[in-house]
């Protein structure tokens, strides 16, 4: 298969998975993670246009371009008349997700010694999809060789109207960096999403842990409905992604478990 063969075999299959519509640079970066390699402008640009006249994908206009599968409904679910509502911003769920990580999460951990939570969805070294909205550092000791090592669970948080397999995408690319990956999305009314199946699906198919919630305050709403399977970062990754996006008190604190202090 030529590489023009394998962008447009990703970009449809992205569109079909998921929801049927994504904006242009959104696309353009889950196909390059799709195959697994950069794909130039040049390259992305002609697959489009080659798509496009096989009318295969439609192109809207504005002050955003959407890139929208051919017969596919031209709104985005769930739109301001749909009735999934009690959405919130991503931003305002962010105390919610705190404190059921805080709450409800890290005391169910079946491992684990010491542990940290942090908001590390700003700051550090800037870069696609290198930011986990919140991440828990865990220390952990194996009792037959009395090693100790830190493992980290990332979660990628998504509001009501902005859950899509991007998601799970953006989640496994933290996988680089953490060794569990998450994403949480807040579903009002899971009979009204269309999207929960093929999220459902792409997180079994990626290893991605997915928990949703109905609502934010009511921790009884929220549903692990996958467990991740343990990816294996490259320890310098982890080491500089802990360096760059925990504390300094917090890489001190790390220090002091694997010295067993």
């Amino acid at each position: 298969m030529s590489d023009l063969a394998r962008v447009k075999a990703a970009i449809v299959r992205i569109l079909t998975d998921g929801n049927e519509r994504r904006r242009y640079r959104d696309l353009w970066n889950s196909a390059a993670f799709e195959i697994g390699t950069e794909i130039s402008p040049e390259a992305f640009e002609t697959s489009i246009e080659t798509l496009r006249s096989a009318k295969t994908i439609l192109l809207t206009t504005g002050p955003t371009t959407w890139v929208v599968l051919a017969g596919a409904a031209q709104t985005i679910e769930p739109t301001p008349g749909n009735p999934q509502r009690g959405a919130k911003l991503e931003k305002h769920l962010m105390p919610n997700l705190d404190a059921w990580l805080r709450q409800e999460f890290v005391p169910n951990l079946r491992v684990g010694e010491h542990h940290i939570v942090r908001d590390t969805s700003a700051g550090g070294a800037a870069g696609v999809w290198t930011r986990p909205d919140f991440t828990v550092a865990s220390s952990r000791r194996f009792r037959s060789t009395n090693v100790r090592e830190v493992e980290l669970y990332g979660f990628e948080l998504k509001r009501a109207d902005n859950g899509s397999v991007i998601g799970v995408h953006e989640a496994l690319a933290h996988t680089r960096y953490v060794h569990f990956a998450y994403l949480v999305w807040h579903v009002p009314d899971r009979n009204l999403s269309k999207s929960f199946d093929p999220i459902f699906s792409q997180c079994a198919r990626h290893g991605i842990g997915f928990i949703h919630f109905a609502d934010p305050n009511r921790f009884e709403t929220w549903i692990t409905e996958l467990d991740p399977q343990k990816a294996s970062p490259e320890p310098f990754a982890v080491d500089d992604f802990i360096a760059d996006r925990f504390s300094a008190d917090d890489n001190d604190r790390m220090r002091s478990w694997l010295e067993g202090e």
